[in-house]
């Protein structure tokens, strides 16, 4: 998928599910400060980040309406990672919709992610 189908899919996003998708700057740039989203910082040799996906992919259904996940690559995104003073992989850090950070969090459950997007949403 391009970056620009996966922003149409992010930004038109009428599922009555979560979606989870790769971030990527267009993706980023289109969510930030317009609705709100997760950006996951996940790393591929992290157990507690393989939990954490496999959690979150095995209930996207009950994610309410228009939650967004975007799964940021722990060793890649090195500025991204500075930008949002993260130290360890598998935080995620909530956005409002005005695309101020509302919270970062440690390893959260599923349900947790589900949770604060009912609020948020």
């Amino acid at each position: 998928m391009t970056d620009k189908e996966v922003v149409t899919k992010v930004s038109q996003s009428t599922a009555t599910e979560g979606v989870y998708v790769d971030y990527t700057q267009a993706v980023y740039n289109d969510m930030l400060g317009k609705k709100p989203f997760a950006l996951f910082f996940h790393a591929s040799w992290c157990p507690t980040c393989k939990a954490m996906e496999k959690d979150i992919l095995g209930s996207l259904d009950s994610f309410p309406q228009g939650s967004v996940i975007l799964k940021a690559d722990y060793d890649t995104e090195i500025a991204l990672k500075k930008q949002y003073n993260i130290t360890s992989q598998s935080l995620v850090v909530m956005f409002n919709a005005d695309g101020s950070v509302a919270e970062t969090l440690v390893a959260p459950t599923a349900s947790i992610l589900q949770s604060y997007f009912a609020n948020l949403l």
